[in-house]
């Protein structure tokens, strides 16, 4: 099923939409489902325990940065806080998956299991993963490889960036 964008939630409930423009690499795996009951109602949840993204640069000069953006662009925001809560998919026709990210108990406020870093061109790269290292995915050889990061984000074009 196509999609448009994921949300990114964080930790103090301010979201950060990504176009699907805007993304490479795009990895979920491992969901735990959870059903419970609550008065007359059974709740579902589910929580993804592996999450890997792939952010283009250009996603800092198209986004509005009013209200939680004001002091941070949305890259330099998800690099200095490790505090993706939740990821909401919207689908080409509209519906939406709603899921959690695999968290650390420890830390209310910074998940440990959340890892980011940027290549040498201003691309963002982000894992949650309690098992696998950000390099488990992203190596810095391919990454900061100026030949292999044009051929890629040519791969995932959708129209000008």
């Amino acid at each position: 099923m196509n999609f448009k964008s994921i949300d990114l939630v964080l930790e103090n409930c301010e979201v950060i939409t990504v176009e699907r423009k805007y993304m490479g690499h795009l990895y979920m795996s491992n969901f735990n489902t959870t059903i419970s009951r609550h008065d007359k109602k059974l709740l579902s949840s589910e929580v993804v325990n592996e999450f890997a993204i792939e952010i283009h640069r250009s996603l800092d000069e198209t986004t509005n940065k009013q209200g939680l953006f004001d002091k941070y662009s949305p890259i330099e925001r998800l690099r200095k806080y490790s505090d993706i809560t939740q990821i909401e998919i919207t689908y080409e026709d509209n519906s939406k998956k709603h899921v959690y990210t695999h968290w650390h108990d420890e830390d209310e406020y910074d998940n440990r299991y959340q890892k980011s870093k940027l290549n040498n061109f201003g691309d963002l790269y982000i894992v949650i993963s309690e098992a696998k290292d950000i390099d488990y995915y992203f190596q810095d050889e391919t990454i900061n490889d100026s030949d292999m990061v044009e051929w890629n984000w040519d791969n995932f074009k959708e129209g000008k960036l």
